[in-house]
Order: structure tokens, then C-alpha cells, then sequence
């Protein structure tokens, strides 16, 4: 073959390696460690003693492994799906249960605003038909067993009911007064139980309270249930406990109120 045919033949070569090296260097950024293994072709040499020109071999480009065969030390520590929602669960009934046995609300007993009054029991009395002459008589009253005026006995939980703030009572779901600090109502709100429904109350009574006598009362969470669907929608029962006292710490009463607290979303129709 004449010299001067061997020479295009070498350049058009090289003109096609060096193609080639353009196109690995001008990858992606995702292949860019590939392209900067890959070297441009030398020139060809000076053909001479029947030698042809050489060319070196390009870079052998190996894929990166698909995604789905690499392994996966971070993605299995990332929680998604149905994990996230378990691990969201358990974290929920942790924070509930350890709000049992907690006060509801402030803390510390709440001491009634005025004393065991004739007024008031004479109000009550009326506003429920209550015609008991122990009641409002002073002189049915001492004939009695009791030996005086007594209050009736489902008036106990009326004495330490705090006065009502009207401003904001609606924005704090009815409650009388601005709860302060984190209770299991408040987490189950943000948990998306907003609604609330009285289901059931029930008194113990140790004894009749009598004029003069100044009320104090204290409560606590008792129990809060797993969640359960209702018809309401899913739902958690929450029970709490108020214990009355009065002088030095005499227990005069008890009352066990329960309340469900439901998601209004899931709600039957």
C-alpha cells in the first residue's frame, strides 16, 4: 500500500477516536467518573519501515449498577408507608400512656370559689324539681338524720366549677377555662380526634356535704383506650377521675367521667 494512502488512513482513524473520545467525555454528570477514565487518542505516529499507525484503545465504559441491585444501607433505615404509620402509632400510644395518672389540666386541686350555700342549693333544687325538705327546710332538716341542711348529693361536682371565661370559649371546644400545658385531650387533638363525646358519669359518695363546708377537688387521666371504630368514626375513650375533698383532706366524693374523642372524617353514614 503507497505511504501517502497508509497516512489518510491513520488520520481518518485518529479523526474517529478522537470522536469517539468527545462523545465519552460529553456524558452526563452521573456518568462523570466513567468520562474522566476515558484519554484522548494520541496522534498517529510518523509512518516509517512499513510500520502502520497505532492507535491506542479507548476506555471500556462498564454501566453503573441499576439502582434496584445496590445495596441498600440507607434506604432500609428510612421509614415509609405503613412503616412510618406504625412507627407513628406506637410513638402515639407511648406519649398517651405515659399521661395516665396525670392531672387534667393545670395541676394541683382546685379549691371552690364560695362555701356549701343555702342559695345555691335552694337553685338547684328548684331547677330539678327536687323537693327534699333536707334540702331548703331548716326545721325538716334537723328532724332528720342528718341533724341539719345538707347539699344534694349530685351537686358535688358544681362547688369547685371554675367561673367561665365567655371570651374564646368556642375556639377552646366549650371548656370554661384556657387549659395551660399538655394534656391527652390536646394530643389527640393534634392526633385528629378533635370531636368529643360525653358517653357516661358516675358518682360515689362518701358523704353529705353541710353548709360552710369549702370544697376542693383534683383529677387525673385513669385510662385512655386503644383506638376503636366507632360509628362516630375511629376513636379512643378517655376516663378520667375527680376526687372531692374538703377541710384537711376528707374524701367526700368521687366521680368517674367518660369521654370518647373521634375522628369526625371516618364517620358512618
Amino acid at each position: 500500500m503507497p505511504q501517502r494512502h497508509r497516512g489518510r488512513q491513520a488520520v481518518a482513524t485518529y479523526d474517529a477516536a478522537l470522536r469517539d473520545w468527545q462523545a465519552c467525555h460529553d456524558a452526563s454528570s452521573a456518568l462523570v467518573d466513567a468520562a474522566r477514565s476515558c484519554h484522548p487518542p494520541r496522534r498517529p505516529e510518523r509512518v516509517g519501515a512499513g510500520r502502520l499507525p497505532t492507535v491506542p484503545p479507548l476506555a471500556q465504559w462498564t454501566p453503573p449498577r441499576p439502582v434496584w441491585e445496590r445495596p441498600r444501607l440507607h434506604i432500609r433505615d428510612r421509614a415509609t408507608g405503613e412503616g412510618a404509620q406504625h412507627m407513628a402509632d406506637e410513638a402515639l400510644e407511648e406519649h398517651l400512656a405515659s399521661l395516665v395518672g396525670r392531672p387534667v389540666g393545670r395541676g394541683g386541686p382546685s379549691v371552690a370559689p364560695d362555701p356549701v350555700n343555702q342559695p345555691m342549693i335552694r337553685h338547684w333544687a328548684a331547677a330539678f324539681a327536687d323537693a327534699n325538705p333536707v334540702y331548703t327546710d331548716p326545721e325538716a332538716a334537723a328532724a332528720s338524720h342528718f341533724g341539719g341542711i345538707v347539699a344534694p348529693p349530685l351537686m358535688l361536682q358544681t362547688w369547685t366549677m371554675p367561673t367561665p371565661t365567655l371570651e374564646g370559649i368556642a375556639e377552646r371546644g366549650g371548656s370554661p377555662v384556657a387549659v395551660e400545658g399538655e394534656t391527652a385531650l390536646s394530643v389527640l387533638d393534634r392526633a385528629g380526634y378533635v370531636g368529643t363525646l360525653a358517653t357516661n358519669s358516675e358518682f360515689e359518695v362518701v358523704r353529705y356535704l353541710r353548709l360552710g363546708e369549702v370544697v376542693s377537688s383534683e383529677t387525673v387521666f385513669e385510662s385512655i383506650s386503644e383506638e376503636k371504630q366507632t360509628r362516630m368514626g375511629r376513636g379512643r375513650f378517655v376516663t378520667w377521675v375527680t376526687t372531692y375533698t374538703v377541710g384537711t383532706g376528707e374524701i367526700v366524693g368521687r366521680q368517674s367521667f367518660r369521654i370518647l374523642k373521634f375522628d369526625p372524617s371516618g364517620a358512618q353514614a
